[in-house]
């Protein structure tokens, strides 16, 4: 996009516009103020997919003992909005932004909220590069991160694709 700028292919007024359409993403990871029961964290995952049909969000929702890490996207406001009210809710401490920004296309464009569990071993690796990630770096977390997230998630995503609600 810088270069079709540069080269006066495209207006600043155009470049806003496109920024504004692109999906804009937040990575984040937290823990839960208290365990969840299974059907504590499937109502809380109902909730979201329902909430995310309704905003056009997309993302993934990884759980283990406690610990979450979720990915969120679509438009910058609604992405924003409800990342806000995550941080406020009392059912989540210790909320770290990992990534947030545009990005060219959804990587979850399947899922309005797809959930990804593991046991705690691998849980204890992902979040370890995580604060590695952040330790070393005082850019944001790159794509690797997010691979390396879903990988110890055992998480296997589809190709990205256009946003198209899931109808249930």
């Amino acid at each position: 996009m810088l270069a079709r700028y540069q080269r006066q292919e495209v207006s600043c007024e155009q470049v806003l516009k496109l920024l504004d359409a692109s999906p804009y993403h937040v990575l984040y990871r937290s823990h839960a103020t208290r365990l969840l029961t299974e059907a504590q964290l499937q109502e809380m995952l109902a909730a979201a997919r329902s909430y995310n049909i309704r905003h056009h969000l997309t993302g993934l929702l990884l759980h283990s003992n406690g610990c979450f890490v979720q990915v969120l996207e679509g438009p910058k406001a609604e992405v924003q909005a409800l990342y806000a009210r995550i941080q406020r809710d009392g059912r989540h401490t210790h909320v770290v932004t990992v990534s947030e920004g545009h990005g060219p296309k959804r990587r979850f464009g399947n899922w309005e909220m797809a959930l990804g569990r593991v046991a705690g071993s691998a849980v204890v690796r992902a979040f370890e590069t995580v604060l590695l990630q952040e330790e070393a770096s005082d850019a944001p977390a790159s794509d690797r991160l997010l691979s390396a997230l879903l990988q110890a998630f055992n998480v296997h995503m589809p190709p990205p694709t256009s946003f198209a609600p899931l109808r249930r």
